[in-house]
């Protein structure tokens, strides 16, 4: 989190979110009116948000970054049709793809990609030739997220065919699969991920390999 949000958090009278991105941060939600919502929800978290901001301080909490598969593109478009004018700053945090390749080390730091593998909003056969794609032109990807074992399934194949060498491991409650990219940049995905399960073994398998 970058000391702009914790700032944002800290100056609101409201602070929005999907319970499991509100959890980590307790220790700024004292004395704050804390409204918690779920999945599925963020249209309703975003009306909620621009009804309270009109007389209000208001946070709503994405994950990561906000802009990047997160709230502030939703917020921005409700606020748009609501016919409201209301002062908006869209705070930059930290993605999951930034925390995650500094574990690694610096993967990222030339062209990369990122896809999303839900089809909430985009048909499953979109996202396949997206990954198609950009496993056919050789740089770093990204992919947003396995949240079940059939993404993991879709996502070894795409590895499959655009290499050899991928492995698949079962071990103690999850599935690693294990390959590189055209470019022959690492790639590790495991389900579950390192929400469901003790992040220290996600990375330890990485460092391993």
């Amino acid at each position: 989190m970058t000391g702009r949000a914790i700032d944002a958090i800290s100056g609101a009278d409201y602070v929005i979110g999907n319970d499991s991105y509100l959890a980590p941060l307790e220790s700024l939600l004292a004395g704050k009116q804390v409204i918690r919502s779920s999945m599925g929800k963020e249209v309703e978290r975003a009306t909620t948000a621009i009804d309270l901001a009109q007389s209000h301080k208001v946070a709503i909490v994405s994950g990561g970054d906000a802009g990047v598969y997160g709230m502030a593109g939703i917020v921005l478009e409700v606020l748009e049709h609501s016919g409201t004018t209301i002062p908006v700053e869209v705070v930059p945090g930290v993605t999951a793809a930034n925390a995650g390749a500094s574990l690694v080390g610096s993967p990222l730091s030339g062209d990369f990609a990122t896809i999303s593998l839900s089809d909430l909003l985009t048909p499953l056969e979109v996202i396949e030739k997206r990954l198609d794609a950009v496993f056919s032109i050789g740089i770093p990807v990204v992919i947003w997220t396995a949240t079940d074992e059939d993404d993991l399934s879709r996502c070894e194949r795409f590895l499959r065919e655009h290499s050899r060498h991928v492995e698949t491991v079962h071990d103690d409650g999850f599935t690693l699969v294990e390959g590189c990219d055209p470019s022959g940049l690492p790639v590790v995905l495991t389900y579950p991920g390192p929400d469901e399960l003790a992040r220290d073994r996600v990375i330890s398998r990485v460092y391993e390999w």
